[in-house]
């Protein structure tokens, strides 16, 4: 046997047949040589034959016949290893098929995850090419964290195989509230007075993926928000946050991006704000008024003063047109003396000269 174009010079020593009988000969071809996606025109000689009436008919041209080959290839690679967050469904790995001689779809399969909790989804057989076709992958709360291993997508067509794989890492990812008595949280919201001096919060990132990730930046209307970058799991990061004017109630996302993952797959917390306007006090009494019930409420110090040692009590009405509670330290006008004050409307001095 030859090819146009050359396809080797296959052979096949066989008896002939008796006069009237047909046989048929079996030729081993190695097509290995061969190049896929190429018509070969081959030819049969019978040569060595023992003395004939005719040899007319000891050539014959066949029919060409084509070659084809397929092959997969995993379309979107990731780390190695793609990170899968553990409790989520989905993940995927995207497989295309390629064949030189697109006509057929190819039967394939994927072995079982040997990791508890662990599922594959997809639709045979792989559509004829150019097909694609999403693995799915689904890692259940239960997935020991980490887990690892190695997926493996097979086509096999007319006895013969072949495969793409990714490797996997089942993994865990969380942001966590690192600093102390986790203001910023939807039970201790962070108080902000609008103006007024930022405050920082403290975070840190939890897990086990592979790879560095990305902060992405916080941001929100009406609020000054600054931070470091963190990329691993262990990392700390600062979020600094201050209130402008125009500031409500708000709980900003916090988002991290971890890393290898397909579809791109984040974590988040939230960063709660309750802003509050500045106080502003105002003493309404003018001048303070001597407690009732007292020796000195009907006293007139102008022609009665104070004598060295005596006590009096007064009461001076304090206003705050702001929103927020301040904290109030109050001093008596009158010098020398000592004052204790209480809030948050009426403050009681008690004075006494020495």
């Amino acid at each position: 046997m030859s090819c146009t174009p050359a396809c080797g010079t296959p052979s096949s020593i066989q008896v002939a047949p008796a006069p009237g009988i047909t046989a048929t000969f079996a030729f081993p071809f190695n097509f290995g040589i061969l190049t896929a996606g190429t018509t070969y025109t081959p030819t049969f000689t019978i040569v060595a034959a023992p003395p004939q009436g005719s040899t007319a008919g000891n050539i014959l041209a066949a029919s060409a016949f084509d070659v084809s080959d397929f092959s997969f290839s995993n379309q979107l690679p990731q780390g190695p290893p793609q990170n899968i967050l553990i409790g989520t469904s989905s993940s995927f790995i995207r497989v295309a098929l390629t064949l030189t001689i697109p006509t057929q779809s190819i039967p394939v399969s994927i072995p079982a995850s040997a990791i508890a909790g662990v599922g594959y989804s997809f639709i045979p057989p792989m559509p004829p090419s150019p097909g694609t076709q999403d693995v799915g992958i689904t890692a259940s709360a239960g997935v020991t964290d980490p887990s690892t291993e190695t997926v493996v997508f097979t086509g096999t067509r007319n006895g013969v195989a072949r495969s793409t794989s990714q490797a996997v890492k089942y993994v865990s990812a969380a942001i966590i509230n690192f600093t102390s008595g986790t203001p910023g949280t939807s039970g201790n919201p962070l108080i902000l007075g609008i103006g007024g001096p930022s405050k920082t919060i403290t975070y840190k990132l939890t897990g086990s993926w592979v790879g560095s990730g990305s902060l992405v930046p916080p941001s929100s209307t009406n609020y000054g928000l600054s931070g470091s970058s963190p990329v691993l799991p262990g990392d700390t990061f600062t979020v600094t946050i201050s209130a402008l004017a125009g500031a409500a109630p708000i709980s900003i996302p916090i988002i991290f991006n971890v890393p290898n993952t397909n579809p791109a797959q984040t974590i988040s917390t939230l960063l709660v704000v309750n802003p509050v306007s500045p106080p502003v006090l105002d003493i309404k009494t003018t001048p303070p008024v001597a407690t009732p019930a007292t020796s000195c409420a009907t006293r007139t110090f102008s022609s009665q003063p104070l004598l060295s040692g005596e006590e009096c009590l007064f009461d001076i009405t304090v206003a705050n047109s702001g929103l927020s509670l301040p904290v109030v330290r109050w001093y008596s006008v009158m010098s020398p003396s000592s004052c204790r004050t209480r809030w948050p409307i009426t403050l009681r001095t008690r004075c006494f000269l020495r």
